[in-house]
């Protein structure tokens, strides 16, 4: 089975982010791209991507597939969790602070993806941990921070090499990165001073492999020319040793 788009349903999860803040009802679902080259005889990297914001309802794999393509890597989106959802105030001035990923959520994000990865890696065993990359951008770049800044959540045994695009808001655990690589993408013309500490944190341990990129001409946004450098970036990763 190749070029083909998986979706798996997780019925025993808790709502994600999207149903939360949408009120909507339904099954966590997660979706896999297999692409044109898939053998499963041999070993494949993968690429996680985590949109923004809500995160969506992860029924399709297409921001991966916009960063690595349709051959060589696996392309997997995977949907966002929060422990909890603030009410909407009348005005909406909380509309985009409620759905902000923490440090705190990190019990119920964990929860979740170590049912989901634990599929992922049951259903397609091929999976090449060592060369297979994680991040997202915005809501899904803070995620990722969170599994990074906590040991608890044993992402490791699922992925080696991470990315930031306009995100990783309050990354702090340096020693998370130790041989492994991260690449920050920011927007240049926001003023995001947790951004820049995100930087600093991980530039921090000098056994880290940190590339640090403004994007021009972008503010909150992941430009389709950025898209094809992430793309070239994941495809020269080393495995991780």
């Amino acid at each position: 089975m190749k070029d083909v788009t998986l979706v798996f349903e997780f019925p025993q999860l808790a709502p994600n982010l999207d149903m939360k803040i949408h009120g909507k009802k339904g099954t966590v679902t997660c979706a896999i791209y297999l692409p044109k080259d898939y053998d499963k005889r041999k070993k494949m990297p993968a690429c996680f991507f985590m949109n923004g914001f809500t995160g969506g309802p992860s029924t399709g794999a297409g921001s991966a597939r916009q960063i690595v393509g349709d051959r060589g890597y696996i392309s997997i989106n995977l949907p966002l969790f929060k422990k909890s959802v603030a009410r909407l105030k009348k005005d909406n001035s909380n509309y985009w602070m409620r759905a902000f990923i923490e440090d705190k959520d990190y019990p119920a994000i964990w929860d979740a993806y170590k049912v989901i990865l634990k599929r992922i890696y049951k259903e397609i065993p091929n999976i090449d941990v060592s060369r297979t990359c994680m991040g997202g951008f915005s809501n899904g770049a803070h995620i990722t921070a969170v599994l990074l800044n906590n040991p608890r959540c044993q992402i490791y045994k699922y992925v080696s090499h991470f990315f930031f695009i306009e995100g990783g808001s309050r990354f702090k655990r340096s020693a998370a990165l130790t041989n492994r690589h991260l690449l920050i993408y920011q927007g240049k013309k926001w003023e995001k001073p947790w951004l820049a500490e995100a930087h600093q944190h991980a530039q921090a341990n000098d056994k880290a492999h940190v590339h640090f990129e403004l994007m021009a001409r972008a503010e909150h946004a992941f430009p389709a020319a950025y898209k094809k450098k992430l793309g070239r970036w994941i495809k020269r990763l080393p495995a991780y040793r």
